[in-house]
C-alpha cells in the first residue's frame, strides 16, 4: 500500500525492467493478480451516492429497445447572476427511445422533494418523465411522494416512483448472452 509505481496491464511482459532499480524481474506464468480499487471511484460510491444512479441507468438501459442516451450529475445554472450560481442538480437525464427523462435519486425517500427552483425547471422544460428513486423505504412511502410531487408539476410531466423492489432482481439475460426467439 501506499507504493505510487503503479505499471500498466499493457507494460507486463515475461520479464519486466523494475522503474525503481532498473533490475530485470522475470514474472511466472501463472502470477496471482489483485487490483486496488481506484480512490476517485471509492469516494464516488461511499461518499456520494453513485450506486443508485449507476443502478437506475441500467435499468433505464436495460428497458430500452433501440437508444440510451444518458447524462449523469447535471448541474444546471444560472450564468446571468452576478455572480454565477447554481440553480440545481439532476442525478439523472435521459433520452430512451425517444422519451426525454429526469430523475431524482436519493438513499431514502425522506430526501425525495421538490423545491421551488426544481420545480421551474421542470416545468421548463417538460420531461416526459420525472423518475423519483429510493434505495431504501417502501413503495407505499415512494407512491405517496410521487402524488405529492405530480400534483405541483405541469401535468404534462409524467411522475414516476421506483422502490427498492425495483432492484430486486435484474432481468437482463448477460452481456455475452444471445437471445433468440423461433417464434416473432
Amino acid at each position: 500500500m501506499g507504493d505510487s509505481m503503479w505499471y500498466h496491464v499493457d507494460d507486463l511482459k515475461s520479464v519486466v525492467t523494475c522503474r525503481g532499480c532498473r533490475m530485470a524481474v522475470n514474472l511466472p506464468a501463472e502470477i496471482p493478480w489483485s487490483y486496488a480499487l481506484n480512490e476517485l471511484v471509492a469516494s464516488a460510491v461511499r461518499d456520494h451516492g453513485v450506486a443508485p444512479v449507476v443502478r437506475t441507468a441500467f435499468r433505464l438501459f436495460e428497458r430500452s429497445r433501440e437508444s440510451f442516451c444518458f447524462l449523469p450529475g447535471i448541474e444546471i445554472r444560472d450564468y446571468g447572476a452576478e455572480p454565477e450560481c447554481q440553480i440545481c442538480e439532476l442525478d439523472l437525464v435521459w433520452i430512451r427511445d425517444g422519451e426525454f427523462g429526469m430523475a431524482e435519486i436519493k438513499r431514502t425517500p425522506k430526501k425525495v422533494a421538490v423545491r421551488e427552483k426544481l420545480r421551474m425547471i421542470l416545468n421548463a422544460a417538460l420531461p416526459d418523465r420525472y423518475l423519483l428513486v429510493s434505495t431504501s423505504g417502501s413503495s407505499e412511502e415512494m407512491e405517496s411522494i410521487r402524488t405529492s410531487i405530480q400534483a405541483q408539476v405541469d401535468r404534462r410531466i409524467a411522475v414516476a416512483a421506483w422502490s427498492p423492489h425495483d432492484f430486486k432482481r435484474s432481468s437482463h439475460p448477460g452481456w455475452n448472452t444471445f437471445v433468440h426467439s423461433l417464434f416473432p
